[in-house]
């Protein structure tokens, strides 16, 4: 407790130690996920410009996302698309009235984890790939 806090509440701040439970996360990443859209959308948006100056540009482009690194952003991208979908799905669906309970909460919240994770793990091997 800290002398100065007029309700006597407990406080602890140590954020490694927290223990946040699956619904937590989910809706942590979620956020997260959502940051992460809007900020790949103004990059799109001027891969798109630029390789439609010239010929050259749009080559110029092409080899540059055909890159190792440029196939591992992509991959993150369409994961953190993935898990936003899903768990804006769950989030939706709970609104509804459907999935309140806590086992359901729990299990839709792995799901959507684990789903744009696969979505991850399957981006990657595909661009390993070609």
């Amino acid at each position: 407790m800290k002398p100065s806090d007029p309700w006597h509440r407990p406080v602890f701040l140590h954020l490694l130690r927290i223990r946040f439970p699956v619904g937590a996360w989910a809706s942590i990443l979620h956020r997260i996920t959502g940051v992460i859209l809007v900020a790949a959308v103004p990059a799109a948006l001027a891969l798109v410009a630029y390789s439609a100056r010239s010929p050259a540009h749009f080559q110029q482009v092409g080899n540059w996302l055909a890159s190792g690194w440029a196939g591992v952003g992509i991959a993150l991208v369409l994961g953190a698309l993935a898990h936003h979908v899903l768990a804006g799905l769950r989030l939706l669906l709970m609104e509804a009235g459907l999935g309140e309970g806590l086992p359901v909460a729990r299990s839709t919240a792995w799901a959507s984890m684990v789903g744009a994770a696969l979505v991850v793990v399957v981006s990657l091997a595909l661009s390993w790939i070609r």
